[in-house]
């Protein structure tokens, strides 16, 4: 007889018409020899038989009833025979930590607690030099015997003394090289050479102009354009325009409008053409061999790569080159900023104007010279450059409440 065949397309009709029974029964068969300990094939025979020795007269002889109704007694009962596994594999065993694992854990712990220390708080050192504290109602033998100096200052009162906190240690860190005082140039003395004087003064205009340039760039960016008059007069006509209808704006909305719904109206709504199966398998083709030339290209740049291999070394080379002189400048920056002061608030330090004497008000005589600059004003410029003081500027009075006017009577009458 012919095996009728059918069609397993899906797989409803597959679970259906495939006999798995043969599958089944061996998975059964497979499952009841792991519960019983694994197949009997793979076992020996020590294992699956056992040699009786004895009579069964002698048997008795050895065994009384007594000790087999004891042994009855201790056989376990058949609840707890049903809690035990009956599968033979082991559980799987979680790791524990060994004991020299532990041990060292405590020894870290024992380490850490040695090392640390009870406060951060470092006692007043005992100045020998410092005044001493005796004790007025203590005989002079006593005090010899205590101590020839005196009481120190640990024997008294916890509370008397004050302990001082640990200073950090970016407090005795000089991170600047800013010089407490400088040293004006030689251009400013009373009686300066001429080319000294020259230079000072080529720098003191050069900072002017500066100023004068940034003031003029302030004022160009602040003014008004050339045109805001006439954009002025403009702006009330323009946002004007279209509020009030006129006749001539009503035949212009009407013909708009109709042309707008004949527009709508022509307007073709029609669903895109599909394609056929020529056109698709041509669509399929050329992608096939777009990808295809992808390929090749990519392979192409591959193989062109293995021989650009001396033109992408020396280009490393190059980057390392740049790599390594942007270090050098980042360094050298770095050193030059320790002579430059620092900026510890939103405001920059700002350096002084330079004082200097015009040609005309020199005397050449310290006597009849004018004094030039501030001396308080130049210590307080250098508090903020050695970065002892923020750079700050000065702040007006702000008023809180608006200020309100009243009329007197007598001015009312």
């Amino acid at each position: 007889m012919v095996r009728k065949r059918y069609s397993k397309k899906s797989k409803s009709v597959w679970r259906k018409k495939t006999d798995i029974s043969d599958v089944e029964a061996h998975l059964e068969e497979v499952r009841r020899d792991e519960r019983l300990g694994g197949p009997a094939s793979l076992k020996s025979n020590d294992e699956l038989f056992y040699v009786e020795r004895g009579t069964e007269d002698a048997k008795s002889d050895q065994v009384p009833a007594i000790k087999e109704k004891k042994n009855r007694k201790r056989k376990p009962l058949t609840i707890e025979s049903l809690l035990k596994p009956v599968s033979k594999v082991e559980a799987i065993k979680r790791k524990t930590n060994s004991k020299d694992y532990n041990l060292d854990l405590e020894l870290k712990k024992k380490k850490k607690l040695i090392g640390k220390t009870s406060n951060s708080k470092e006692k007043v050192p005992d100045n020998s030099n410092s005044q001493q504290v005796y004790s007025l109602w203590q005989s002079d033998e006593s005090l010899a015997a205590n101590n020839s100096k005196g009481i120190k200052k640990g024997d008294q009162i916890a509370s008397t003394t004050k302990d001082q906190y640990k200073r950090p240690v970016s407090v005795a860190k000089i991170e600047t090289e800013v010089p407490n005082v400088q040293i004006c140039s030689s251009g400013a003395s009373y009686n300066p050479a001429y080319d000294d004087h020259q230079v000072l003064l080529r720098d003191a205009i050069d900072e002017e102009m500066k100023s004068l340039k940034k003031q003029e760039k302030l004022d160009r960016k602040l003014a008004l354009p050339e045109n805001f008059q006439n954009d002025v007069t403009t702006w009330k006509e323009e946002m004007s325009c279209g509020l009030f209808q006129t006749e001539e704006n009503e035949d212009d909305v009407n013909s708009s409008a109709s042309d707008d719904d004949i527009a709508v109206g022509n307007t073709r709504t029609g669903a895109r053409r599909r394609l056929t199966l020529r056109e698709k398998r041509l669509k399929k083709i050329r992608k096939l061999r777009a990808m295809a030339n992808n390929d090749v290209k990519l392979k192409k740049s591959r193989m062109q790569d293995i021989y650009r291999l001396r033109k992408i070394k020396s280009k490393l080379n190059e980057v390392e080159e740049i790599s390594s002189k942007k270090q050098q400048t980042k360094e050298l920056k770095l050193a030059n900023s320790r002579h430059m002061p620092k900026r510890l608030g939103k405001l920059p330090y700002e350096e002084p104007k330079i004082d200097i004497k015009l040609s005309t008000e020199l005397t050449g005589s310290l006597r009849t010279s004018s004094v030039e600059g501030n001396l308080f004003k130049d210590r307080f410029k250098s508090f903020q450059r050695r970065g002892i003081i923020e750079s700050r500027k000065p702040v007006g009075s702000v008023r809180k409440r608006r200020v309100k006017f009243y009329e007197k009577k007598s001015y009312r009458d």
